[in-house]
């Protein structure tokens, strides 16, 4: 198993990924694309599990982790095009893509654009448009961002990303937000830059068009408190695939990464492996979603027609 991180550039852009090879691996590699306030090294923990069975490529895009400062007038095609110039340095032909919030646009467009190199496709915190009054909100925490206020900073985003009236059912929940309005708060200037600039990037280009949906096995799921990118929406956007599979985790919300990590480490080894996710005790009712193309049948007794 080899674990070395290489350079990238695009438009004279750097940007860095890491490869974890499984050299023994019968299956495609895993590819994570972060969320916000994510780098390469947020991943320990998954990478531990996932390379067991699987190569794992990380990657800090233009704008995010150690890559370069990437103006927002750059927008996820941009971003798409950084994906794909990785594939082609790695010599990967296909990967299975796991995407987390701030990462699931760039995921969705890259399936839609590269289909054929999409394996499976697993989005956690997805929705096809920020609502009036959540761009509202992002645009009071990047006003704070821009003055330099870390403490406000923190606690704004905190309390829009974690679902604080419900943090009796959420499991981690004290934990969490402690831990998260500390990180924030020790933010560099330089990682104050590049959120800024990602957050204007989210605010203009940041409209998904569902009907580009890839034809590829998806699975698109949240935490059940989620109140960020709510179920609804996720159920929204697994709407549109032709072969999907939606779910909500038990006790989580928007950070369900953290305050769940191994019902979703082992929810995606599963769906990747073709595997059936329903005796995984923390996840809500699985819907199973087909349009034109007929879904796998892990439970066709529960298979929906949209």
């Amino acid at each position: 198993m080899k674990n070395s991180d290489i350079k990238l550039s695009l438009n004279g852009f750097n940007y860095y990924c890491r490869f974890i090879e499984n050299t023994e691996s019968q299956y495609d590699p895993m590819v994570l694309l972060s969320g916000a306030f994510q780098n390469m090294d947020s991943w320990k923990n998954f990478t531990k599990v996932l390379s067991k069975n699987f190569s794992v490529v990380l990657i800090d895009l233009p704008g995010s982790g150690s890559a370069d400062f990437l103006p927002y007038g750059y927008g996820g095609d941009f971003l798409v095009e950084a994906i794909n110039n990785m594939f082609m340095h790695l010599g990967i032909e296909k990967a299975n893509i796991i995407a987390a919030s701030y990462g699931t646009p760039t995921a969705f467009n890259f399936a839609a654009k590269y289909p054929e190199k999409v394996a499976h496709l697993v989005m956690g915190g997805v929705m096809k448009e920020m609502p009036k009054e959540r761009k509202i909100d992002v645009e009071r925490i990047y006003q704070l961002a821009k003055q330099g206020n870390k403490k406000a900073f923190a606690r704004e985003t905190t309390k829009l990303l974690l679902n604080c009236e419900e943090s009796k059912n959420v499991n981690k929940s004290s934990l969490v937000k402690r831990v998260m309005e500390c990180s924030l708060a020790r933010i560099s200037k330089s990682e104050i830059k590049k959120m800024v600039e990602n957050t204007r990037r989210i605010l203009h280009h940041g409209t998904l068009n569902l009907r580009n949906a890839a034809n590829v096995p998806t699975l698109v799921y949240t935490g059940e408190y989620d109140h960020f990118t709510k179920p609804e929406y996720c159920r929204e956007v697994a709407g549109y695939f032709n072969n999907a599979i939606y779910t909500t985790i038990k006790r989580a919300d928007h950070l369900f990464h953290i305050e769940q990590t191994q019902t979703v480490i082992e929810m995606g080894i599963r769906f990747v492996k073709g595997e059936s996710m329903e005796s995984l005790t923390l996840l809500n009712r699985i819907d199973y979603l087909t349009k034109t193309v007929p879904v796998r049948e892990l439970n066709p007794q529960r298979k929906i027609a949209i």
